[in-house]
């Protein structure tokens, strides 16, 4: 009994290991196909994608930069609608005739709409104000805005020749509005009645455009300095005793 015990745990043992040798060299084989195959792989970088991912967020950027750019262009359209010059005509600021001034100080220019025994309504350039008359200090009645052009006299140059006479100098635009087409006009007088000879120039001003797209630079702004220069011929016939100038000017919208 026990010489069979003996031998079938020496026949397990032997068995156990053959199976085990066996597995092994097929574990082996294995081991050298994925060798042999491993040749044939192409191995890539842990560091690198497997596609180009910095060129295509690259595009991306790109491509979104471009929409934000076609949107802000598109939202500026909205918010911003174009004014041309028959649009703007229609738009007229109030007519300033009344300058009140209030108890604590505060001027106010516009004019006055209505009112009665308690309160008074002015129209102003930010819309209508309605005023308590027990806070009005004072109120004044304002010139309407023009244009007041005239000689700056210490800049004026009068060239006498035998043939001729040649005036130049500067004005100036003390007024609260634009003058428009400014002219210089000399004439000239043989007696104090008699006038022989009359001539006149557009002065060297502020370019403006017209909304007929005339454009003209005989203009001036407030408080703008223009150049004149004018030289007249006198015949041999004429004796020209005194001169005297003036100044014309228009004023457009």
């Amino acid at each position: 009994m026990k010489i069979k015990l003996l031998l079938y745990m020496i026949f397990s043992c032997l068995l156990v290991f053959s199976c085990a040798g066996k597995e092994e060299v097929i574990i082996e084989d294995e081991v050298i196909a994925i060798k042999l195959d491993d040749s044939k792989v192409q191995h890539h970088s842990h560091d690198d994608a497997f596609y180009p991912l910095k060129e295509s967020m690259e595009d991306l950027q790109y491509q979104i930069n471009i929409l934000k750019a076609q949107v802000q262009e598109y939202e500026s359209t909205l918010h911003a609608p174009s004014l041309n010059a028959e649009l703007l005509k229609l738009i007229k600021a109030p007519k300033v005739e009344h300058e009140i001034t209030m108890e604590n100080g505060t001027i106010i220019q516009g004019k006055i709409i209505n009112e009665d025994s308690n309160e008074m309504i002015v129209q102003t350039q930010i819309g209508q104000l309605k005023l308590d008359k027990t806070t009005i200090a004072s109120i004044k009645n304002l010139d309407p805005l023009t244009p007041k052009i005239v000689f700056q006299e210490s800049t004026i140059k009068e060239q006498i020749n035998p043939s001729n006479l040649i005036f130049s100098g500067q004005l100036i635009n003390e007024g609260g509005r634009r003058g428009d087409y400014i002219r210089v006009i000399y004439k000239l007088w043989e007696t104090e009645t008699k006038l022989v000879l009359a001539d006149s120039v557009f002065i060297s001003g502020n370019t403006i455009s017209y909304n007929n797209n005339v454009i003209s630079n005989s203009c001036l702004n407030p408080g703008e300095i223009g150049t004149f220069k004018l030289s007249i011929n006198i015949p041999d016939s004429v004796k020209v005793a005194y001169w005297t100038k003036n100044i014309t000017f228009n004023t457009f919208e």
